[in-house]
């Protein structure tokens, strides 16, 4: 108590910290030598201390009459259930006649009583001893046990005892052939269980450990009160189970019905302007096609008519040239030109008006995706908070429903004596499931606090995701546009590079034919002219960024996985270079740096062109045995030289890995996986032809 973390209140009905409450019960038997006289006489016991565990004027025996020499009792047991402070308390025991004048009394601390049964002197008032005068009682002390506990308590002092009771039960209820058999079995053990417990019941109990026998209704009371304890629990469980959230994702917002009729709109818009530029190239397209027709035979009878021939093989002549070529007609080129310009200056205003639109679809996706975030965020937390209220309300009345059953078992129950013992129990429950109940709550609003952090801190994490996954969107499409632009401009120095080559009658007549038969298509993909190295870009991006196994790789990231992995293998290589001249000692050490190297020169091309393209490239049929003999002398180098540690089978097959490196090498040349299969047909015909020679038959 004079300990600054700990607190003493002398008037609470709880056990004080560190101190553990005292169970006392008191028997009297009989009194030797109260009285010379023949009266009546009774005994009372009284407690002192806190003033929780204060008990006077209750416990009294009934008055013998007319014995004042050896009065025999009997009593019931008093007992003390709760001793909150034992080092406090003060037991008193006082015999009075039946005039009510105190004949002697004996005032005991409770910390020197000892367990069992004792005479004890009685003193006047004056504590002054009296020389015959004594009381024969026994006196239990023990530690306190709750009510719902007593049981399990038991079961833990004395477990083989009750293993025995359960066996006896088993063998009576398995034992039961004929009736006869049966009654004279039951009534048998039954007698046996009575002594075991009669006798267990009067053995000497100490202060230290708690000694009752339970009997075979104690079994019965045991499991159901563990049954009601854990249907209770399970009840509680299922109404405090905790609801998972559903973790919101962006194909979890994508399957939103907003989203949905956002995108069903932004998709017929999209349809719609592809529609409308699909007429207004095909309209191009017939124009520029009439037109080019009427000046292609307008040039075809110009170029035919017998004045402008019979002058143009004259200068044809003249000049050394054949009468078939010419310069081509200047205002032919300019229509070209002009028509190519028309083109592509469509093509790029459709384009970027593709481009705009589809930048501000996207605009209004991420901005619809944040705000469904938010307000899926905002529904999560208030059905948490409503779920922690309904949780808070359950428990209250759980807790109300237990106060109230625990207060009609306690009215039920017949060993309690008088109002006052009654009033002393009642309170000891009150502040009891007080406790308790604030215990609960107080765990229960933990619990509550913790998932609306865990909640907070996985919605934080979802909006940066979405955020991000917003970005690269942004980005990607950023991306795009970039390269449509510079693809525009390509295509426009194509264009004037390309007019200003044409330079004889022959290559003008071959453009004049593509151009017509362009234009005969009438269909929107089919100018190649202009879009292609559009989509050569297009392509190029698809397949470098859409790789199965690794998709989350950027460009810039596999050319730096590629030149990291590249360099590795050369390291290697380089130091394997360095156990050449001691390859006899070191063949191991060679062996596995020159493997090593190896692997990192394949993974190189795996992060540059992707796993799974440069797995199908190794797997190519014309590529499959370089590769695979490769791939196994490689592992077999690694086998014997790690795990087998054989130098001989180490040597063989880092020799024979060389070769196949060489050999898969030299099937990248144009014609060298032809040339290596001459070569060994030809080594193969040498050595048959030889031991054919040789060797007899």
């Amino acid at each position: 108590m004079r300990r600054p973390d700990r607190t003493f209140d002398p008037y609470a009905e709880s056990p004080v910290d560190g101190v553990i409450a005292a169970f006392c019960s008191v028997r009297v038997i009989s009194g030797q030598f109260l009285s010379d006289k023949k009266i009546g006489t009774y005994v009372e016991v009284d407690m002192y201390g806190l003033p929780a565990d204060t008990i006077r004027k209750e416990y009294r025996t009934k008055t013998i009459p007319a014995n004042g020499l050896n009065p025999k009792y009997d009593e019931s047991v008093f007992e003390f259930r709760k001793i909150v402070l034992p080092d406090l308390a003060i037991l008193r025991i006082a015999v009075y006649e039946e005039t009510g004048k105190l004949i002697g009394q004996r005032v005991l601390p409770l910390d020197g009583l000892q367990a069992g049964y004792r005479h004890i002197s009685l003193r006047t008032e004056g504590n002054f001893p009296l020389s015959l005068p004594t009381i024969f009682c026994q006196i239990i002390l023990k530690s306190y046990v709750p009510d719902g506990l007593s049981a399990f308590v038991d079961q833990l002092n004395k477990p083989l005892l009750i293993k025995r009771t359960e066996e006896l039960l088993y063998a009576t209820s398995n034992n039961s052939f004929d009736s006869c058999s049966t009654s004279t079995n039951s009534s048998v053990r039954r007698s046996r269980i009575h002594d075991l417990n009669s006798s267990s019941t009067a053995s000497i109990d100490t202060r230290a450990t708690i000694i009752t026998v339970p009997s075979t209704t104690s079994i019965s009371t045991l499991l159901t009160t563990d049954t009601n304890n854990l249907t209770a629990t399970s009840s509680l469980k299922s109404k405090t189970s905790i609801e998972t959230t559903i973790p919101i994702t962006l194909d979890y917002l994508r399957e939103h019905k907003n989203y949905c009729k956002l995108k069903t709109k932004q998709d017929k818009e999209l349809a719609l302007m592809k529609k409308k530029h699909a007429k207004e190239q095909n309209l191009l397209c017939e124009q520029q096609s009439k037109i080019m027709s009427k000046a292609k035979n307008d040039y075809e009878k110009i170029t035919r008519s017998p004045m402008i021939q019979g002058g143009n093989s004259k200068k044809e002549l003249s000049n050394g040239g054949s009468s078939g070529e010419g310069k081509a007609d200047p205002r032919l080129m300019d229509l070209i030109n002009e028509q190519n310009v028309e083109w592509t200056s469509l093509v790029q205003r459709q384009l970027t008006e593709l481009n705009v639109i589809r930048r501000q679809h996207t605009k209004e996706q991420c901005d619809l995706l944040l705000f469904l975030l938010d307000e899926t965020q905002k529904t999560q937390m208030k059905e948490i908070i409503e779920r922690h209220s309904r949780e808070k309300k359950d428990l209250e009345l759980s807790q109300v429903r237990q106060n109230i059953e625990d207060s009609k078992r306690l009215g039920s129950e017949k060993n309690i004596r008088n109002k006052s013992d009654l009033d002393r129990r009642v309170r000891e429950l009150k502040s009891n499931n007080t406790k308790k109940f604030l215990e609960e709550r107080k765990r229960q609003m933990m619990k509550h606090d913790r998932e609306k952090e865990n909640l907070i801190k996985s919605h934080e994490i979802q909006k940066t995701t979405l955020t991000n996954e917003i970005n690269k969107m942004d980005a990607k499409f950023s991306r795009l546009q970039n390269f449509v632009n510079e693809s525009n401009s390509n295509n426009n120095d194509n264009i004037q590079s390309w007019s200003r080559a044409i330079f004889s009658r022959d290559l003008f007549q071959t453009n004049i034919d593509r151009v017509q038969t362009f234009f005969n298509k009438r269909s929107v993909g089919s100018l190649t002219s202009s879009s292609s190295s559009t989509d050569d870009i297009q392509i190029l991006l698809q397949k470098g960024d859409n790789d199965p196994i690794l998709p989350a790789l950027s460009r810039k990231q596999r050319i730096l996985g590629f030149m990291m992995c590249l360099v590795m293998g050369i390291f290697c290589m380089s130091m394997a270079t360095l156990y050449i001249s001691v390859i006899v000692i070191k063949a191991r050490k060679f062996a596995l740096l020159f493997s090593f190297g190896s692997l990192f020169f394949l993974s190189s091309f795996s992060m540059l062109w992707g796993p799974t393209n440069h797995f199908k490239h190794l797997t190519n049929i014309d590529r499959l045995p370089f590769s695979i003999s490769y791939i196994i002398t490689l592992i077999c180098t690694i086998y014997y030289s790690v795990w087998v540690k054989s130098y001989f089978f180490t040597m063989i097959f880092v020799l024979l890995q060389i070769g196949a490196l060489i050999w898969y090498i030299v099937s990248y040349i144009p014609g060298g996986a032809h040339g290596l299969k001459f070569f060994s047909k030809l080594f193969y015909m040498f050595v048959s032809k030889t031991v054919t020679t040789t060797l007899p038959v």
